[in-house]
């Protein structure tokens, strides 16, 4: 049989406590108010008897003290157990330091989440021998879902004053001034405007960024991790669900080497283009881009596969995941925006545990279709759930060029026939085809942004090379203009904060 593990205790400590209460009674209410019964170890189960004693004399608005203690432990029948009037007594007269009460609570508090951590563990380890795994990625999501949630309770720092706080803010924004010369914050998106709404991904940020099919979204998150990774030399890692390892590289190599991704694909390419290809691999080769590609990747296994991908690279910069809407939650939930909810709440406590920025892409609905502009809103988001209240940032994509090649005006104003609507919608393929190497105005619309301003500007996309860039007026900005801000009069700003 295996040895049972010896929790962590510290009689002193819950001595001191229940000794701070007797010799001041002004200190009763606070130190009783942010403590529980399982905050004691039960290594002494006397402590946690008059502990009890206490809390009922508090609940019941009474003095405490040696004497109305000893009678409530009289009346709950316990009084032996809890050593008799001697123990009260003992730790009546024990020397104890009033002011460092606060100290002895939070030992407690710390050693009871260490202790329900371990105890955790154990049954883990319990169910494990007895019981068996039958699905492994259920096992693993489901215990460090519970295990971070013990973790999420360890005790907190008490009330800082302004003093501190501006000492410490101050600090803050001198490394700050010192890490970036343009107003970054965080790591750069590579986009101008974006930056100054951002003021770059933040640490511990949950950013969605959501679009219709065929708007670009995987094109826009790879040319984000790339520019990540290049820009900060540090590790960025991506979870592909739906897309092959091979595609994605040739993806980057295509928005890197300003190719045609169809040429690229087929074997089509001239020798010019080979050699550009060859120094886009170089190139991309001397990052530190991470893939994984494992098909409906199961939640837990990203999370266990990000702290540990964390322990190997500490310079993990970013974490990218493509998307939520496949990923593979396991459990049963009642419905599929629950399910969803429950995957950007994970992914949120992953980017706050790595203390990095983590962008998740999700589908918005075919109720955008149906707007008069098309462009996508929050209350579009496919299975929402949770979503606008865990992301931090809000990003979509929306393509007025595609929505035109499309012929949705004609379709929606003037109703076809069967035959007529295969037609128009070959010739809007051809008019895709024909225009996919021309530059194109995407808009980028910021629809929540937690610390910061939302709004919309224009980017361009070249759909063959599938690569985004800034638009041409924002070019004059490189460099960092640090005066520059997103303007709300501006003909790329509008107003999307909800009712």
């Amino acid at each position: 049989m295996a040895k049972k593990t010896k929790l962590p205790s510290n009689i002193e400590a819950e001595r001191s406590v229940l000794g701070a209460i007797l010799v001041d009674e002004s200190l009763a209410s606070s130190t009783l108010a942010s403590l529980r019964e399982e905050d004691f170890s039960g290594e002494d189960p006397r402590n946690v008897l008059i502990f009890r004693a206490m809390k009922e004399l508090d609940a019941h608005n009474k003095p405490i003290d040696a004497q109305t203690l000893v009678d409530q432990l009289v009346n709950m029948g316990v009084l032996e157990d809890a050593g008799s009037t001697k123990y009260v007594m003992d730790i009546l007269e024990a020397p104890i330091q009033l002011g460092n009460v606060d100290h002895y609570v939070n030992i407690l508090r710390n050693q009871a989440v260490l202790r329900a951590y371990l105890t955790k563990i154990e049954h883990i380890l319990k169910d494990y021998n007895e019981k068996g795994i039958e699905d492994i990625s259920e096992f693993i999501s489901t215990n460090t879902q519970e295990l971070s949630d013990i973790a999420s309770k360890r005790q907190i720092a008490n009330f800082i004053s302004a003093k501190d706080v501006t000492e410490m803010t101050k600090e803050k924004i001198r490394k700050e001034s010192k890490i970036s010369t343009n107003g970054l914050t965080g790591i750069d998106t590579g986009f101008i405007k974006l930056n100054s709404y951002t003021h770059g991904w933040q640490e511990g940020n949950l950013i969605i960024l959501a679009a219709r099919p065929s708007m670009g979204k995987t094109a826009l998150m790879l040319n984000f991790a790339l520019k990540a990774s290049q820009k900060t030399g540090r590790t960025v890692a991506i979870f592909s669900c739906e897309m092959a390892n091979d595609l994605i590289m040739k993806r980057l190599i295509a928005s890197e080497a300003l190719v045609d991704i169809s040429d690229l694909s087929t074997g089509r390419l001239k020798k010019r283009d080979m050699e550009k290809v060859e120094s886009a691999l170089e190139s991309i080769g001397k990052t530190k881009l991470y893939f994984d590609d494992t098909p409906n990747q199961a939640l837990g296994d990203i999370v266990a596969k990000s702290h540990k991908l964390k322990a190997n690279n500490p310079d993990l910069a970013m974490i990218f995941v493509d998307y939520i809407n496949i990923v593979d939650v396991q459990g049963k939930y009642d419905s599929r925006t629950l399910e969803i909810g429950a995957i950007t709440k994970t992914i949120k406590q992953l980017a706050r545990n790595l203390r990095i920025p983590v962008m998740a892409l999700a589908q918005v609905s075919r109720e955008a279709d149906r707007n008069e502009s098309h462009i996508p809103s929050l209350a579009n988001l496919k299975e929402s759930g949770n979503i606008e209240q865990d992301a931090d940032i809000v990003l979509m994509i929306y393509r007025p060029e595609w929505y035109k090649n499309q012929g949705y005006k004609m379709k929606e104003n003037n109703p076809l026939k069967s035959g007529e609507a295969q037609q128009a919608e070959e010739q809007a393929e051809q008019q895709n085809a024909d225009n996919s190497g021309k530059p194109e105005g995407a808009t980028l619309v910021v629809a929540k942004n937690r610390n910061g301003q939302q709004g919309k500007f224009t980017i361009m996309f070249t759909p063959k090379h599938q690569r985004f860039d800034n638009a041409m007026d924002d070019e004059r900005y490189e460099g960092g203009n640090q005066n520059y801000r997103p303007s709300g009069s501006s003909s790329n700003s509008i107003d999307i904060s909800e009712d």
